[in-house]
């Protein structure tokens, strides 16, 4: 007996967030695709990241990520990718590249404040092989946050990062000699 094999999808909002949902009639109950809950939509800015961190414990002394790019961001909700990452790596004064091919990141939003959660495995770098975590708050410079005239920047406030491995086993703050931040352009209002 031949069986056919149907995906459906549905897009459900409501007042608690957006949710997309697959359901294959062989796996039925099993969410086949990601789930980004929000109570405010995702809005397509230009996001430019700064954020420096110090590190103590082994051979890399600070570390950099200062990158600018497109992205889809909401003030309320929940949002998940994979994608690489290169922070700069101070190593003994030297400045190198430290690439993680396939970062994970999560982010929760609320009102334009952000707690983030990074890891991917260092695939070049002065600790290639190790393991990169990190977690971080960011709070909103503006305290009305999307509302108003919208959110602009948020301030890194806390990072707990943490390289584990053979070659750099060591744990990195964010440095509070320099202004860490994301900014958005244009602004995110809700």
């Amino acid at each position: 007996m031949k069986h056919n094999r149907r995906i459906n999808n549905i897009l459900i909002g409501d007042t608690l967030g957006f949710f997309h949902f697959g359901c294959d009639s062989d796996h039925l109950g099993q969410q086949l695709q990601s789930v980004w809950p929000a109570t405010t939509p995702f809005l397509n800015t230009n996001a430019t990241v700064y954020h420096r961190m110090v590190c103590t414990g082994g051979p890399v002394q600070q570390l950099l990520l200062n990158a600018t790019f497109e992205t889809a961001f909401s003030c309320n909700g929940y949002d998940t990718w994979v994608a690489p990452a290169t922070y700069m790596a101070t190593v003994n004064g030297w400045t190198q590249e430290m690439d993680i091919a396939n970062i994970s990141q999560y982010y929760s939003y609320l009102n334009g404040n952000m707690y983030e959660y990074n890891f991917g495995q260092i695939t070049a770098g002065p600790c290639t092989g190790d393991t990169f975590f990190s977690v971080n708050a960011y709070v909103a410079d503006d305290q009305l946050g999307c509302s108003g005239n919208g959110l602009r920047s948020v301030s890194v406030d806390y990072t707990n990062a943490q390289i584990s491995g053979q070659k750099c086993n060591q744990k990195c703050t964010v440095d509070k000699r320099y202004h860490s931040y994301f900014s958005f352009n244009p602004a995110i209002k809700n």
